[in-house]
């Protein structure tokens, strides 16, 4: 696909209704399912806000991947390594 959209792209924050919309979302669910780009991607394509764009691939209908690395926090991680405290006895 290339890096140009079909679909005109109003600038900043306005509105976007209508078969114009449709078609952004079906073209940027194409290109997000087929993996030729992540939603960051997207927004640096398009120029718009994580939002705007992951709404519109929720409105197509889009299958999202699971997000990348491990999602635990150092913290996690270490409380897990942590031997379980002793018991005091009764």
């Amino acid at each position: 696909m290339p890096d140009q959209f079909a679909w005109p792209l109003p600038a900043g924050n306005r509105l976007f209704p209508g078969p114009e919309r449709e078609r952004a979302a079906t073209d940027l669910r194409q290109r997000y399912e087929d993996g030729k780009a992540s939603i960051r991607e997207l927004i640096a394509l398009t120029g718009r806000s994580y939002g705007f764009v992951y709404r519109l691939l929720a409105e197509s209908g889009a299958v999202f991947r699971p997000r990348g690395g491990d999602q635990r926090s150092m913290h996690h991680r270490t409380a897990l390594r942590l031997p379980a405290p002793a018991r005091l006895p009764r």
